[in-house]
């Protein structure tokens, strides 16, 4: 491409102009309108190529096809090259500016808030990805602070809330983003809040007192103690810009003979500084004694704090003492062998503060030389024909080791463990009443009294008749001879309950009902001792005897009256009767007793006359027996 111009100049002593053609080149050639700025960052080329054609651009985030658009849109923020294509003077050529655009990004600036007494709120920029920063107090005042500045602050002149705006700006680009926060001013400082103080260790050189607070955001703490007698304090150590329950543990102390008052301060960014009330630890002393343990503690130093001790065991409060001057207890609820472990607590109540100041925990175990105390509920029952079973009624505390058994006054049994029931084997509760005591040894050493007597109820017949039987049985005996009353009970052979008859507090009782009740009867007293608690005597058993009586005439008149010869028995099991005439020859057989004789032959009428019976017969003792004779029939 050609331009005309006008070109001068001094030619010897003479100035002249002339016209002249001059050929300028094409070359690759654009600026961008911005080359930094936030994301999304919207560009626009203009090309400076003298004449190229073809232009097309590489914008550099991604999309590597070239466009011949001069206006683009960066959505993530980096560092950008762009490159320019075209015909330049007939030839292709390009030009590639590197790391050409600069997109920014634009976080939410980070930074942190404090108030001040006298409602001065202090700010701290943390973040720092911008250049500039504006603040926005939010009362109409703003400022604006560079990056790297040290911390503002800022009066107000009500403890309204504000909310103060930050925003970070680029330099250059101009743009960035803001945060914001709610700020309310103090007219003073909070009073610090001491949460509990406890003595974690009871030592003379390396005690330690652990000491838990509140701390509220924005805030510096100091941990101050001194011990007591001494009017000044020391600080231990101080915490900043820490929130929630905060604890600390100061070490090396002596919680064996000293007390130690504590106090927190809380600082502002502002060095303002309130100190909080003073609490003073106490010291727990822990004797055992026989069969129970003695608590000392010094009295809390500030009476005006006290509300009441709490003293724990194990963990659980078991007794609360609300006068101040009272500084000791006496733990008689304890067993031997048992290990104890004591704190008190100080439930303290001001205007400003509640906090609870424990002691060092101690433990003891405990010892004891007592007599221990006798079984109560001793009772014992006739389990079967070989054992008595026996039950009573122990403490489960202090563990018990073994029981002594004696039984009658002179059998010694040793039962090893703590079961509250033994058996006695190996004896016959047929011939003998069994009485028993028991007594014990527990984990202590120490040995029970022996219980009051218990004894079974020995059964027996004393008399019986064909009709009637007198049972009578020695008395049942236990603690106190608490018990209710007797029921006689009836079996048959097989064990099955024919009855039970309550008898109330009479120990003999006559059955008279002999006749009807089976061959072989078993007999056995329940003793009620309380409600669902029951004692059993021995059984004795009674037997009574067949009996078999055989009429000695019968007239077979169809009058309803001796009609048959018909034999009748008690207790007999298995029955055959045979009947024959004069001359021996059988006439009739039956093996029911129940079925007699008609006095028929083959449906004929037998003669009157003088008949033979021959009877055999077995009882449910299998005892058998056989019985002959004559009997008359009569027409």
């Amino acid at each position: 491409m050609s331009k005309q111009y006008i070109v001068c100049g001094w030619v010897g002593s003479f100035f002249s102009c002339l016209f002249a053609l001059i050929s300028v080149a094409q070359r690759p050639c654009f600026e961008a309108d911005v080359r930094r700025g936030c994301v999304p960052l919207t560009i626009k080329i203009t090309e400076c190529t003298n004449g190229g054609i073809n232009l097309l651009y590489k914008y550099g985030d991604g999309n590597n096809l070239p466009t011949p658009s001069t206006t683009h849109t960066y959505n993530n923020p980096g560092v950008y090259s762009i490159t320019q294509i075209g015909s330049f003077n007939g030839q292709g050529d390009s030009l590639r500016k590197v790391n050409y655009i600069e997109v920014l990004p634009t976080p939410a600036p980070h930074f942190e808030v404090f108030t001040c007494a006298d409602r001065q709120v202090f700010l701290n920029v943390i973040d720092k990805q911008y250049e500039s920063y504006q603040i926005d107090w939010g009362d109409g005042v703003k400022q604006t602070i560079a990056r790297n500045a040290p911390p503002v602050n800022h009066i107000y002149n009500t403890t309204d809330n504000y909310t103060i705006t930050v925003k970070g700006v680029y330099i250059p680009g101009g743009c960035g983003a803001e945060n914001a926060r709610i700020v309310t001013p103090i007219n003073s400082l909070p009073s610090p809040q001491i949460l509990r103080i406890t003595t974690q260790t009871k030592d003379e050189s390396v005690g330690a007192i652990s000491l838990s607070f509140q701390a509220l955001q924005g805030f510096d703490y100091e941990v101050r103690y001194r011990k007591s007698g001494v009017a000044s304090f020391q600080t231990f150590s101080i915490l900043k810009n820490v929130e929630g329950t905060q604890t600390v543990v100061i070490p090396n102390l002596d919680t064996q003979k000293e007390f130690y008052c504590l106090q927190i301060d809380i600082v502002d960014k502002c060095n303002n500084r309130l100190s909080s009330e003073e609490f003073c630890t106490i010291n727990l002393n822990v004797e055992a004694r026989d069969s129970e343990n003695l608590l000392s503690w010094n009295r809390y130093l500030i009476n005006s704090h006290f509300q009441s001790y709490l003293i724990s065991r194990n963990g659980q409060v078991c007794e609360i003492v609300n006068d101040w001057n009272t500084t000791s207890w006496i733990d008689r609820d304890v067993l031997c062998k048992q290990q104890y472990c004591y704190a008190v607590v100080v439930q303290t109540q001001s205007l400003l503060n509640q906090a609870r100041i424990t002691s060092n925990t101690e433990c003891v175990q405990v010892f004891s030389t007592l007599q221990a105390p006798a079984v109560s509920q001793l009772n014992a029952t006739i389990q079967s024909e070989k054992s008595v079973a026996l039950f009573w009624k122990s403490e489960p505390l202090p563990r018990i080791l073994r029981y002594t058994i004696v039984r009658n006054e002179r059998d010694t049994l040793i039962i090893q463990g703590n079961d509250n029931q033994a058996l006695d084997n190996d004896i016959d509760t047929h011939k003998q009443p069994f009485c028993y005591q028991v007594s014990y040894e527990n984990e202590c050493g120490n040995r029970s009294e022996l219980a009051s007597k218990t004894c079974t109820a020995f059964l027996q017949i004393a008399l019986n008749t064909a009709t009637e039987a007198f049972l009578q049985w020695s008395p049942y005996q236990n603690f106190n001879d608490q018990f209710e009353g007797y029921f006689v009970q009836k079996f048959d052979a097989q064990n099955n309950l024919l009855a039970e008859v309550w008898n109330g507090n009479f120990n003999f009782w006559v059955d008279d009902a002999l006749q009807n009740s089976p061959q072989i009867i078993r007999y056995r007293v329940k003793v009620k001792i309380r409600e669902n608690v029951f004692s059993y005597s021995n059984f004795v058993q009674l037997e009574q005897k067949n009996r078999l009586f055989v009429p000695n005439a019968f007239s077979p008149n169809n009058d309803g009256v001796n009609d048959t010869f018909e034999p009748q028995g008690l207790h007999i099991h298995k029955f055959t009767m045979k009947i024959y005439n004069r001359i021996g020859e059988k006439l009739y057989e039956t093996q029911d007793i129940r079925k007699g004789w008609s006095g028929q032959i083959n449906g004929t009428d037998a003669p009157q006359g003088t008949y033979i019976y021959v009877i055999e017969f077995e009882d449910f003792l299998g005892n058998q027996q056989q019985q002959r004779g004559t009997f008359l029939l009569l027409r």
